[in-house]
């Protein structure tokens, strides 16, 4: 039985015992989903059977493509889908058309410096003739003026010639000179771009050959899956906060970079939260043992005949082994609309759907989509812990959208049009609390004072130290709204039964202590538009004298 191939496009198919009419397009990329570490690629290809066997190769894979993942499927009349072999391919890289032109400047350049070196070997024959002229002349002048026939005319008008005519050289060789270092110049930026341009080393490629039985003839299509490593994504998120309406705009981005060997262009470009490359068994813990770590004297048991000097000491077994190291272990411890992404769940996992279609060349370089932008109600407060800055931080709190979760990253933020910061947003499940500081309001105005306190001696003997304290925080608000502002002080919290810390009747009163920070104390205010507040916190601190307190 014949085996015929024919090409056409990039697209091979192998026909058994019959001859294949003209084929379509080769195949295309249509999708791509990124995964945090991976990607899945959907390649898709046209073309026309004749009843029969066959084999339709998908051509230029890339190499790092992982076998155990290639699936296929195909759409047509009486199609029915056999294996699905992998087979390498190498070849040379081609050549971009910026190498191309790259090389054509190197070449000119080439050429015209070798055009000078060559000029530059015929002025230096001419200037070795024009010496050995002007050394014959001078020894004839000198036998000419010894016989006392001396011809000055003849000799002026030689010397003249080899004058002139060695000036000539010597400038030309000063003008070669310089067009010569800037020609070099020239090429050796045209050199460096050629290097860059060019392809790294034989290009190791893939094939992709599918057994396929047409009942009929007619159109197929036929669709092939697989993923590659070389491919990331993380999110980045861009947050503007409208203060006057007490609006978030929230723009959930993806940064997609790539370097499989293959540029994805015009595809449906989708990102997943899922890791098909990790292990989905779930962690199983055993035992822990603890024993004491054995010691080994080799010259104490020698000296009672255990072990000959110089001998290895006995190797534990590898449970122990395995103890020991975990007993090591344990001591070393606005603007235009956004299109919306469309998003997809499967189980714990959540896919978006980039809008519209993607380009992501293969140059492992930084491609940004955007996925959503949402815009939500945030309650707006103030942060006041002068102790540490006096400034009023803006905080906005709400909750994240329940249609998707908030993975861990990079965002920029932004009071109205006006970029404030960066910071490193954690991971929130789908409608958790978000509670987000925009940075110091400069518009409300802190001050904090010490008031004047009195240190002494109590006790009958005198043997104690009285130190009291005592301060103010002072906010104001020139704004035209009211604002509610959280202040915080501390006193100290005694670790040692023999120091006291008292609070002053003088504190101002409707504060409550943080459960999770002792001695923290805070106050809820409201402040009026154009009005202030005034916050005092007053606390002594009775201890023995020669104790030394950091106070």
């Amino acid at each position: 039985m014949r085996q015929v191939i024919e090409r056409r496009a990039g697209v091979a198919v192998l026909s058994l015992g019959l001859i294949l009419p003209a084929l379509g397009a080769q195949s295309k990329i249509t999708s791509v989903t990124v995964y945090p570490a991976g990607a899945e690629v959907v390649r898709t290809l046209s073309t026309s059977l004749q009843p029969g066997d066959h084999v339709v190769v998908f051509e230029g894979l890339p190499w790092s493509i992982d076998r155990d993942t290639v699936q296929v499927a195909g759409a047509g009349r009486g199609l029915t889908l056999g294996a699905v072999d992998l087979d390498e391919v190498v070849r040379e890289p081609r050549a971009s058309a910026e190498w191309q032109e790259a090389d054509r400047e190197v070449r000119r350049l080439e050429g015209e410096i070798a055009s000078l070196d060559g000029q530059a070997a015929v002025d230096k024959q001419l200037e070795s003739y024009l010496a050995a002229l002007e050394a014959t002349s001078a020894r004839r002048a000198g036998e000419e003026t010894g016989r006392g026939a001396v011809d000055l005319a003849s000799i002026r008008e030689v010397y003249g010639f080899l004058a002139e005519s060695l000036g000539r050289i010597k400038e030309r060789q000063v003008e070669r000179a310089q067009r010569r270092d800037e020609l070099e110049r020239k090429l050796k930026v045209a050199r460096a771009r050629r290097k860059a341009a060019q392809g790294k080393g034989s290009l190791r490629l893939r094939n992709a050959a599918v057994h396929v039985s047409a009942a009929v003839a007619g159109e197929v299509e036929l669709t092939l899956r697989y993923l590659v490593r070389q491919a990331s994504w993380r999110p980045v998120y861009r947050l503007v906060l409208d203060p006057a309406r007490e609006k978030l705009t929230f723009d959930y981005q993806a940064v997609v970079r790539q370097s499989t060997g293959e540029d994805w262009d015009d595809v449906a470009l989708s990102v997943s939260t899922s890791s098909p490359s990790t292990g989905l068994a779930a962690p199983h813990l055993s035992p822990w043992y603890l024993r004491p770590r054995p010691v080994y004297r080799p010259l104490e048991k020698a000296r009672r005949g255990g072990l000959a000097t110089g001998a290895p000491p006995p190797q534990p077994s590898r449970d122990a082994a395995v103890q020991e190291d975990v007993v090591l272990l344990e001591e070393m411890t606005a603007p235009a609309k956004v299109e919306q992404a469309e998003i997809r769940r499967a189980g714990y996992d959540v896919t978006f759907g980039a809008p519209g279609r993607s380009v992501v060349p293969a140059d492992n370089r930084d491609h940004r989509v955007v996925l959503r932008s949402d815009e939500v109600d945030v309650e707006l407060s103030h942060l006041v812990a002068a102790e540490m800055r006096q400034g009023a931080f803006l905080l906005a709190q709400t909750h994240v959208p329940e249609d998707y979760p908030l993975l861990a990253g990079k965002a920029r933020l932004y009071v109205d049009s006006a970029l404030i910061g960066q910071l490193d947003l954690a991971s929130h499940a789908p409608g958790e609390e978000l509670k987000i500081s925009f940075g110091e309001d400069k518009r409300i105005k802190v001050r904090r004072l010490r008031l004047p306190g009195k240190q002494g001696t109590s006790g009958l003997t005198g043997k104690y130290r009285l130190h009291r304290y005592a301060y103010r925080t002072t906010i104001e608000n020139p704004s035209e709204r009211e604002i509610e502002v959280s202040v915080e002080e501390r006193i100290p919290v005694a670790e040692d039964e023999r120091i006291r810390v008292e609070l002053g009747d003088a504190t101002t009163a409707g504060w409550v202590e943080d459960s999770d920070r002792p001695g923290v104390m805070i106050w809820n205010v409201t402040i009026p538009a154009g009005g202030q507040r005034a916050v005092e916190v007053h606390f002594s601190v009775r201890a023995p004298r020669e104790l030394r307190l950091p106070l």
